[in-house]
């Protein structure tokens, strides 16, 4: 069992609570702003953090439960005030009350690591319905998406080499 098994395996059926992004508040220039620092997001679940974080060449992700939300280095001994934002409700509706991990489909490419917990990208499906993405090949970090952005990243996206695989995991019954 790789690491990424692993890890989905102690999460299994927990519920989604938010998506935060971390940032700083830019006080420059008129009312404060946030300003975020997407190579970084948290999944809110079960009151815990799985932090999804973008590696290497900007090309992989890993993932790690945490206990708290940490600062991200780029603003360790920086001025800027650290926040965070809440994006979940842009992507996800949790009102029907059934927000538990019910599937994931990531995909390894030859840079991934999956006995290390990397990844290339990554889908998770709360519920029946609610679909969160996460590509961390995007210039300005990790790509979030709802439905179908797993799929067209596999139609359109995918690595030059052709080196990608894609699996799925689901929760034991």
């Amino acid at each position: 069992m790789t690491a990424v098994e692993q890890l989905l395996d102690s999460i299994a059926g927990w519920e989604l609570e938010d998506v935060l992004v971390p940032g700083y508040l830019d006080r420059d220039d008129g009312p404060p702003r946030f300003a975020p620092l997407a190579d970084q997001l948290y999944l809110v679940l079960d009151g815990k953090y799985l932090l999804i974080e973008s590696v290497g060449n900007r090309g992989q992700l890993s993932m790690r439960i945490s206990g708290r939300i940490e600062v991200p280095a780029a603003l360790l001994g920086e001025d800027e005030e650290f926040a965070v934002s809440s994006v979940g409700s842009l992507f996800l509706d949790t009102s029907d009350g059934n927000s538990r991990l019910a599937g994931v489909r990531y995909s390894l490419n030859f840079e991934s690591d999956a006995t290390q917990g990397t990844v290339r990208c990554i889908e998770f499906c709360f519920g029946g319905f609610n679909v969160l993405f996460a590509d961390p090949m995007w210039h300005l970090g990790i790509r979030l998406g709802g439905a179908g952005a797993y799929d067209d990243w596999s139609a359109h996206d995918r690595d030059p080499m052709n080196s990608v695989r894609g699996f799925r995991w689901t929760p034991a019954k």
